[in-house]
Order: C-alpha cells, then sequence, then structure tokens
C-alpha cells in the first residue's frame, strides 16, 4: 500500500470492503504504521489513510448515486 501511495500520491486512501471488516480492529493500525513506513516523507505529509465510514455499503450507495445523477443529466 505504501509503494502504491508513492506512485500515485493521492490525498486519501480509503480502506473498506469485505476485508477490512473480517480483519480484526487491531490489524488495521499496524497497516496504517507499516504504510507509513514505506511512503515517501512528503506523501506522509500529504495522504491520508482511512477506514470507509459506510463499510461495504459504499458500493452500493456510490453507484446508486451516480446513477441518480446521470439521470438527472448533471
Amino acid at each position: 500500500m505504501g509503494s502504491l501511495i508513492n506512485l500515485l500520491a493521492p490525498d486519501v486512501v480509503i480502506l473498506g470492503g469485505g476485508v477490512i471488516s473480517a480483519v480484526p480492529e487491531a490489524v488495521v493500525p499496524i497497516a496504517k504504521k507499516v504504510a507509513m513506513r514505506i511512503m515517501l516523507e512528503s506523501n506522509r505529509k500529504t495522504s491520508r489513510i482511512e477506514i470507509a465510514a459506510l463499510g461495504d455499503d459504499a458500493g452500493a450507495l456510490g453507484a446508486a448515486f451516480y446513477a441518480r445523477h446521470r439521470l438527472k443529466g448533471e
């Protein structure tokens, strides 16, 4: 994950879906720390790693929002 952040330099990386739901909560902070160690210092200052607030529903909600947006012609 840290290497991808170095390559793409996103502002935020959202962790979600079934894999994140399946791992114990204690593993997530460890994964964040490992990614931060691998990241370049400039990316450490500008990128955040967050857990998806909507959990497994995020994809379905995003698709519904996109469809609504397209149907309204926005």
